[in-house]
């Protein structure tokens, strides 16, 4: 029996790197964490969480996994267990997951305030250079409307003159 899956796929939670986890082998933290190859290999070293500090000296701290296990480890990995541990375990795997989604959208909205501040910020830049382009218009259409004038008054003056002469 397989199941396809539909869920969202995972971010490594290293905020300089945010890969699509989808394929491969990932690490696994015990404080919820996960992180691609690369940056998980790079916590082996210092076996400390770069999301949050926690010490990850110790067995099962600090977790290789598939994230494409093979139909004979699926069958396998839970097998044999009571009912009661098996459903301890799903239950803390969906915790997992469900805190991925959490740090996910968490990230997703810091990201868009910062967005948003920016678009703000542009917003207001665009509306002082329209506020000016506007002021100096209207100076420029004031002129205009000036040079109308005085050349109106300019003909009719000088229409005048010529009338006199006639």
């Amino acid at each position: 029996m397989t199941m396809a899956t539909s869920s969202p796929g995972l971010s490594c939670n290293n905020m300089a790197c945010r890969s699509l986890l989808d394929s491969g082998h990932v690490w696994v933290t015990v404080c919820s964490h996960i992180f691609c190859a690369p940056c998980g290999s790079s916590l082996t070293s210092g076996l400390t969480c770069i999301c949050c500090r926690t010490d990850l000296r110790g067995q099962y701290r600090l977790t290789k996994k598939s994230l494409e296990p093979g139909q004979e480890w699926k069958r396998m990995v839970l097998a044999g267990l009571p009912p009661e541990m098996v459903m301890e375990i799903c239950s803390s795997a969906i915790q997992f997951y469900h805190d991925q989604a959490w740090h996910e959208v968490t990230y997703l909205e810091e990201r868009i305030g910062r967005v948003m501040d920016r678009v703000e910020a542009v917003k207001q830049y665009y509306e002082g250079v329209i506020a000016q382009f506007k002021r100096e218009l209207g100076e420029v259409e004031a002129k205009l409307e000036e040079t109308k004038s005085s050349n109106i008054f300019s003909n009719s003056n000088g229409n005048n003159n010529d009338t006199r002469s006639d």
